[in-house]
């Protein structure tokens, strides 16, 4: 076969297969296999800016991994809360070898604590969408000790009802 022949086969080939790939046709690239870990809900906390403790944050001691309660050993130090009010992903390591993930927002130290914390927008609006849980909310309120006046995410003031 002439050289610019198998040059035109070459070319049609690279294409085809460029365009079955495209197309979904041809299996892509082998993608590691999820963890047991990773398929399970995500996981939101908060934390005091300069945590070194687990005590100084709502990340979970143990998570339930196959059916089985596991201890886990979370990868922080007072470098990693250390920006308030940034949400930072934190990993940790199960006792069965999966890793953890969890989205952590930072908030000021405790000899500063909160009074209102408002993740807004979780309160519904006005063409009727309905209003929403925030789990960032829920860890602050845990982590403060429930000492917040709202007492919803993104709480609405009526009058002679809310302060």
């Amino acid at each position: 076969m002439p050289r610019h022949r198998r040059f035109k086969v070459r070319k049609v080939l690279v294409w085809m297969s460029y365009l079955a790939l495209v197309l979904g046709i041809l299996p892509a690239p082998a993608v590691p296999a999820a963890t047991a870990a990773e398929l399970t809900d995500k996981i939101f906390a908060a934390a005091y800016m300069g945590a070194t403790a687990i005590e100084d944050t709502t990340l979970p001691a143990t998570i339930e991994i196959g059916g089985e309660t596991q201890r886990i050993e979370w990868e922080f130090d007072a470098e990693t809360f250390i920006v308030p009010y940034e949400t930072v992903t934190v990993t940790g390591t199960a006792e069965g070898g999966d890793t953890v993930r969890a989205d952590v927002l930072v908030i000021p130290p405790d000899e500063y604590p909160l009074v209102y914390f408002v993740d807004s927008g979780r309160g519904g609006d006005s063409i009727g969408n309905p209003p929403t849980g925030s789990p960032l909310y829920e860890a602050v309120k845990l982590l403060s000790g429930g000492s917040l006046i709202n007492e919803k995410p993104d709480q609405r003031y009526v009058p002679d009802e809310t302060t």
